[in-house]
């Protein structure tokens, strides 16, 4: 093989290399991105439940 054959992969392979490095970054900012949206739905629901057993107890004495 020739100069510019081994140039042209070398091109190839790191092109190849960081589309494939964003899309593993794309993912794991997904990822973080559904985990927060989790950690705040789960604090909403524990502050709807602790009003709810508030009120249980209120009712119930």
């Amino acid at each position: 093989m020739g100069g510019k054959e081994d140039l042209m992969m070398q091109f190839v392979g790191r092109g190849l290399l960081m589309v494939l490095k964003a899309i593993v970054w794309l993912v794991l900012a997904i990822l973080r991105l559904a985990l927060e949206a989790l950690k705040i739905f789960l604090l909403l629901f524990g502050l709807v439940a602790r009003v709810f057993l508030i009120f249980a107890r209120a009712a119930v004495d």
